[in-house]
């Protein structure tokens, strides 16, 4: 590109890792010899070289109306900034440009202002900017209404040489949040990262995501024009973006010394003692935009002015088709499953249908929602993944949101005790039943039963989602008027389509289901789906056979098996998920390891929840050395793709046995007792799990020879079957165990007793809960949670900083995902509350709260000067110091607000289950309307009776879980691990 730009060069590359002098004999014997170097980092001894033969050095850079597209993309641009005095980024040296800004004569040069004015206006006008990335209507919808000042800051690439030759000193990203929402304290702070970061191709080196509480952060590509919207003010360290919200009428501060800084229209915190001119933007803007740079077409290399390249630009976008839901309804091409034609696309919205599900896993979908929404009609977006459900780029504008609703199947349906979650857990262990009996056939001579118990376990774990899914979609057919199908991968999504077969059949209700695409046709994805749920069953499987097979793998491999186990010794197993440092298992994790590494002198060895790759495994390990637990912590180096470079082939031939032979003797067991029409649809997802399973054989056969020499295995991770795999491991080898409950469990048809000998529970509650399901109470001890501890720490510590006395009448909502009717419902009851009696309202969305139902909430408070609707990343404890009352359904943040000695209540509009509702063991209120929560609310402000209640019953349950009141340092965990390590 270079070549053909620069063509009136010859011209010759050197890389930045080179010694100019190595090519000093060339150079010098060319005719008026040029660097010219691509940014402001210099190949090595270029300066020296350049004195010494006074070749010149100038500098080439993108220009600032670049491309459609981002240059880390590879985007060829338009515009390129060639400069012989040094570069517009670089402020410890006047560029050409800062030259033109100095002293260049605008008044004498009318038509090149005249150009300026109308360049400027087409680029408002059209919204161009410099990449004229993602162009979308999100921001009003992810800002919410504007009812306090309003100020973007604007993030760069954090080791960009904008900044280190821009800044005298660099500021990160964070600390310009910092210093945004320290100038601002009633301003609403939203952080635009770069363009870049978001789209994968550079990293953020400073920790942005821990000033959430400070900042919204933008995690949706947005252009700087649509991020503009409502905006007072613009920080940035030396970003263009900080000129061109100068273009659109933007204050904006800078801290660096951009090349728009120093001529009177900025807030400058960096002064650059040489630019004392004061100049007007239209000025700016024609030295920066028009004489500056070079404007060429990346296609033909002509030259071009800017604005020709404005016009390019228009018309490059224009040409893009813009897809309205109108057009989105018209593209459709409904294929009706009863008669297995197509029908008119025209057919969906002037039907009788008025309440529409549209099941899908494409984000396109909310286009055609709208359009149906459009023609009146009652549309619920049933996500078939929950990312989808939450995916911030599928906003509804307000207007919308009566007509329109988004959730997933898995939260619309997997309502806890539900008859969805009974008739799921019945079919996952009808699937279980059938892998139990076959290793009993097949194993049992070699594997003990808690093994086999628990490998049919991580089968009913792995496939209970599909059989949720499979539920919901019977549900669903009773709910609604018709449903449209609309799936970008089929294969992916391939068991819906099979399961509205299957209930649409049998409700004699597929003449009401559609399957849709916005492109190309649906009919193969229909005939792939009937005949996977036509499949003929398999041939029935010798059991002699499969015995003997299995045998002879067994033996092979507990002869080949084999690790550096001698070397630990004596040690303490430990199983634990510190991968992704999730919220609710790494602390409870890495609190078994510090207290084994702080209580005793054992070695550990840590297996990971799930067999993982390389790749985890080394984040494992890098979490372990960074909390400097890692000297007498090995991390189990097991996975699949190990074990296939580990072991011979006569052994790893047997993954065939798992995925063929074996695998139909599952299916055998299985069409025994259910249908062969419905067991095809989770035949893909059984024989999935069956692949798996040579390789969790291999790691029983490896986890026994190390668990030899054990003294203790701890858990944190129980319900995970690769944990109780271990679990029955070490009593197959007399190892004692342990575990701790790393978060409150409800009631459900899922779970299953502990599996490890003694298990350290949260409360009285949690006692009750295991010991309904049949784990003895003798073997469950009340110990607290690593996790509550860490918050109320936090929580004490907002309270300290904020005062232990917030204001009467002061209230947080907790707000929950997937309860889209009981948030809604409350957020209306505590809008009408707080308006009648003059109370402050904060509301705190969930982080994964649903962005339509969040959007719906924040537009409800929009014009109340007595609320304020936090970020979903805001910070909830410094929101609970601010509080006396706190409502919500049954978050984590009412439970802990209770033991903080906070009044809670809540509100289950539409009823709660029992093991869930705090209210039953003595730590909240329970309210079932809005009449009900505002006496609560007065009698909590009031003292009354039942403020009264609600503090006895609270000092009872603090008085029978003493392991719950402060300090809040997990010193109870510490003290049931540590007593259970023997002394070796």
């Amino acid at each position: 590109m270079l070549r053909r730009y620069l063509s009136d060069y010859n011209l010759r590359f050197l890389a930045l890792k080179d010694d100019v002098y190595l090519h000093e004999g060339r150079i010098r014997r060319s005719l008026r010899p040029l660097f010219v170097v691509w940014g402001r980092t210099l190949p090595e001894h270029l300066e020296e070289f350049s004195a010494e033969y006074d070749v010149p050095i100038h500098h080439i850079e993108d220009g600032f109306m670049r491309s459609i597209g981002l240059g880390a993309s590879h985007v060829l641009p338009y515009s390129l900034c060639y400069d012989r005095s040094g570069l517009y980024y670089d402020s410890s040296r006047p560029s050409d440009l800062e030259k033109l800004l100095s002293g260049y004569d605008f008044d004498a040069a009318p038509e090149l202002m005249a150009t300026a004015r109308s360049c400027l206006a087409q680029i408002r006008e059209l919204r161009l900017s410099k990449y004229n990335e993602a162009r979308t209507s999100l921001a009003g919808a992810l800002y919410g209404p504007k009812v306090r000042p309003r100020v973007l800051v604007i993030g760069q690439v954090e080791d960009d040489q904008s900044l280190l030759y821009g800044c005298r000193r660099i500021m990160k990203n964070a600390e310009l949040i910092q210093l945004a929402a320290d100038e601002n304290p009633d301003a609403q702070v939203i952080y635009k990262p770069h363009p870049d970061v978001l789209a994968g191709l550079r990293k953020e080196i400073s920790n942005t995501g821990q000033l959430s509480h400070m900042a919204e952060i933008l995690k949706v590509p947005l252009s700087l024009v649509d991020a503009l919207e409502g905006v007072d003010r613009v920080y940035t360290m030396t970003s263009l973006a900080g000129f061109e919200a100068l273009m659109h009428g933007v204050a904006v501060t800078t801290v660096g010394a951009p090349f728009y800084s120093g001529w009177g229209l900025t807030d400058d915190r960096q002064i650059e003692s040489r630019r004392q001119r004061k100049l007007s933007v239209e000025e700016v803007f024609a030295a920066a935009y028009v004489l500056y740079p070079r404007y060429r077409s990346p296609i033909d290399m002509r030259p071009m002015t800017l604005p020709e390249v404005i016009d390019e630009f228009s018309m490059q976008l224009s040409a893009v088709e813009v897809l309205t839901p109108e057009k989105s309804l018209k593209r459709l091409k409904p294929y009706n499953l009863m008669t297995r034609h197509s029908v008119d696309s025209r057919f969906l919205y002037n039907s009788t249908a008025q309440n529409i599900a549209l099941v899908t896993d494409s984000p396109q979908a909310w286009l055609v929602a709208r359009g149906l929404a459009a023609a009146g009609k009652n549309v619920t977006i049933i996500a078939s993944r929950d990312t989808l459900a939450n995916d911030e780029t599928l906003v509804l504008d307000v207007q919308e949101q009566d007509l329109l609703k988004v959730t997933s199947i898995h939260k619309k349906y997997s309502l806890p005790m539900s008859p969805v979650e009974a008739n799921s857990v019945k079919l996952t262990q009808t699937f279980a039943d059938s892998l139990r009996l076959a290793l009993v056939e097949t194993a049992s001579e070699h594997l003990n039963s808690g093994v086999i118990e628990a490998l049919a376990a991580g089968l009913e774990d792995y496939i209970y989602f599909e059989s949720l899914r499979f539920y919901g979609v019977r549900e669903s057919l009773d709910e609604y008027d018709a449903i449209l199908m609309l799936f970008e991968n089929g294969d992916a999504s391939m068991d819906m389509l099979q399961s509205y077969l299957f209930h649409g059949k049998a409700k004699s209700a597929l003449g009401k289901v559609f399957l849709a695409s916005l492109d190309g046709d649906t009919k193969p994805l229909m005939i792939k789906a009937v005949e996977a749920v036509a499949a003929p069953p398999q041939p029935l499987q010798n059991l002699a056979e499969l015995k003997t097979a299995f045998s002879r793998f067994w033996w092979s491999l507990q002869k080949r098996s084999f690790d550096d186990y001698e070397s630990y010794g004596k040690h303490v197993a430990i199983c634990g998920n510190v991968g992704g440092m999730n919220y609710a298992y790494s602390p409870a994790s890495l609190k078994i390891v510090e207290t084994v590494d702080k209580r005793s002198r054992l070695p550990m060895l840590f297996y990971n929840s799930g067999l993982l790759p390389a790749s985890g495994q080394d984040e494992v390990k890098l979490i372990a050395l960074l909390a400097d637990l890692s000297k007498r912590c090995a991390v189990y180096n097991g996975n699949l793709g190990r074990y296939r470079v580990k072991y011979p082939e006569e052994i790893t031939a047997f993954a065939e046995f798992f995925e063929g032979r074996f695998l139909s003797r599952v299916l055998e067991l299985v069409r025994q007792r259910l249908p062969d029409e419905f067991v095809n649809i989770f035949q893909p997802r059984i024989a999935k799990y069956c692949e798996s399973l040579f390789a969790q054989i291999v790691f029983i056969a490896e986890a026994g020879h190390a668990m030899e020499r054990a003294v203790l295995f701890a858990t944190s991770m129980d319900r995970n079957h690769i944990s109780r795999i271990l679990a029955a491991v070490a009593r197959g080898c007399n190892v004692p165990s342990i575990g701790i409950q790393p978060q409150i469990i409800s009631a459900s048809l899922r779970y299953k007793p502990p599996a490890i000998d003694r298990m350290g529970v949260i409360d009285t509650s949690q006692v009750e809960v295991f010991s309904n399901l049949g784990a003895a109470p003798d073997s469950l001890q009340k110990i607290g949670s690593v996790n509550i501890a860490s918050r109320l720490a936090a929580m004490d510590e907002a309270v300290r900083e904020y005062g232990r006395t917030p204001a009467r009448g002061s209230i947080l909502f907790a707000m929950q995902h997937s309860t889209s009717y009981e948030m809604l419902a409350t957020a209306r009851a505590l809008k009408s509350i707080c308006g009648r009696h003059g109370l402050s309202l904060l509301v705190k969305p969930h982080p994964f709260q649903e962005l339509p139902i969040l959007n719906e909430v924040r537009a409800m408070f929009g014009d109340a000067e007595f609320a304020r609707v936090l970020g979903r990343d805001g910070d909830t404890y410094e929101a609970v110091a601010r509080s006396s009352i706190v409502v919500g359904l049954f978050s984590s943040v009412l439970l802990e607000s209770a033991l903080y000695g906070k009044d809670v209540i809540v509100s289950a509009f539409r009823g709660i289950e029992e093991s869930i509702d705090f209210s039953r063991i003595g730590l909240a209120l329970k309210v079932i309307d809005e009449a009900a929560l505002e006496d609560a609310i007065l009698q909590l402000m009031e003292s009354g009776p039942l403020a009264r209640a609600l503090h006895e019953s609270r000092a009872a349950y603090m008085a029978a879980n003493p392991q719950l009141a402060a300090p809040f340092d997990g010193g109870s965990v510490e003290r049931f691990i540590a007593s259970h390590i023997p002394t070796v």
